[in-house]
């Protein structure tokens, strides 16, 4: 579902979201999976462009994300 998810980004678009990967990168790499996915939320991002984000980053930081989202979810009563 993500295949071309990136191309149909204008090339603003693909700025903002490669700044804004670059920073959830850097959270990651200091083991702060819970702030990187904060970072995305605050983004507010609609689907399309969310999906163009996930595509840059590696199936390891996909994973960290996702179990974050979901633990995070688990200790605030089932909201994600």
């Amino acid at each position: 579902p993500t295949a071309g998810a990136w191309e149909k980004m204008t090339p603003e678009q693909q700025s903002r979201l490669t700044d804004l990967a670059n920073v959830v990168k850097e959270y990651l790499a200091d083991k702060d999976v819970a702030q990187a996915v904060k970072v995305i939320d605050d983004a507010e991002l609609e689907a399309e462009p969310k999906i163009a984000l996930w595509t840059l980053f590696d199936s390891k930081a996909r994973s960290a994300l996702k179990r974050e989202k979901q633990e995070s979810a688990l200790r605030n009563g089932g909201q994600i």
